[in-house]
């Protein structure tokens, strides 16, 4: 296995190429002729208004230092100096966001410049084990729905991005939600990825019918695999496609990678679910600084909730009264 030259693949310029055309850029630090550090971003708003942050489907960004293999004293100075030039050389901005990666755990150079840290978290499963200790990591309810589901359906990888697009729009509908990126944005980024890196497309069907339940997309990047988008037909839900599914992710990933990363999440159900695989929680950090654009911005915001709920109410008395 090749040791990948960055901390994940999103810190990769092809990934950034497919994913924010036209709109990264980096500062970096040079020396002896070669790269020893860098920032990338994306670029968002103007002038006063400029924002750097990171693109849709890029679950980390943040920065980058090249290993020296120096004690931890010395690493620990030299990180710190090189994050203070990476930050000064910024272009100027209102407002920047960005979670890094789980590799980075030093933001106090950006405390002292006056950002902020919010701790969110991913989640992962340990890869080396063998395949009877990671089943027996998993909740006992997701175990007997896994054979329970093994009775009708049958996962495996599969060259059809368009089925898995379909499943992956039913769960948004399901919830409400529009889909946040398009099809093409998604096209773009698998073509890069088919070219740069690897994937793998894993599609759950029944047996007899061939009927697509659900799916998964993941990357295979040096010693991680990320499991980057998922989808389930939401009239089929209660067959359990999505566990047979990630079942045989795992399985796949474990001949790609150490590390089967389930993206990050905050909302309570998507936590209880990736702990049910068996995942161990890992910190993340998501750095941010709010300039008096974005935080006028939010004021703006808070006014207009306030105002809706304030309408809301008097509707709401209104139709009492009349009742």
């Amino acid at each position: 296995m090749n040791k990948p030259r960055y901390y994940s693949v999103f810190q990769e310029p092809w990934w950034l190429d497919a994913t924010a055309p036209g709109q990264w850029e980096e500062v970096s630090i040079q020396s002896g002729g070669e790269t020893i550090a860098r920032l990338p971003f994306t670029l968002e708003g103007q002038s006063k208004n400029r924002r750097l942050t990171q693109p849709a489907l890029t679950q980390t960004l943040g920065p980058w230092l090249k290993d020296t293999g120096a004690g931890y004293a010395k690493a620990l100075g030299r990180t710190n100096q090189l994050l203070a030039e990476l930050i000064d050389a910024l272009p100027p901005h209102d407002s920047f966001y960005q979670v890094f990666p789980p590799e980075m755990t030093n933001w106090l150079p950006f405390y002292w410049s006056g950002y902020t840290e919010t701790t969110r978290y991913t989640y992962q499963i340990g890869l080396d084990a063998s395949l009877d200790v990671i089943l027996r990591e998993m909740d006992k309810r997701n175990r007997s729905q896994l054979r329970k589901a093994e009775r009708t359906l049958a996962a495996q990888v599969e060259d059809d991005l368009e089925t898995f697009l379909a499943l992956n729009r039913s769960t948004f509908e399901r919830q409400g939600r529009a889909v946040p990126y398009s099809d093409e944005f998604v096209n773009q980024i698998d073509e890069a990825v088919v070219k740069n890196a690897s994937r793998s497309i894993v599609i759950a069907r029944d047996q007899s019918t061939g009927v697509p339940h659900a799916g998964i997309y993941m990357v295979h990047y040096g010693n991680v695999t990320h499991s980057l988008m998922s989808g389930v037909d939401e009239a089929l839900r209660d067959q359990n496609g999505m566990i047979i599914a990630r079942w045989k992710a795992i399985e796949i990933a474990r001949g790609r990678s150490s590390i089967l990363d389930l993206q990050g999440s905050m909302m309570k159900s998507i936590e209880r679910r990736n702990r049910n695989y068996g995942a161990h929680q890992v910190p993340i950090m998501a750095v941010s600084k709010r300039g008096p654009y974005a935080l006028r911005a939010d004021k703006v915001q808070l006014s207009k909730r306030r105002l809706r709920g304030a309408w809301s109410g008097l509707k709401s008395r209104a139709g009492a009264l009349s009742r």
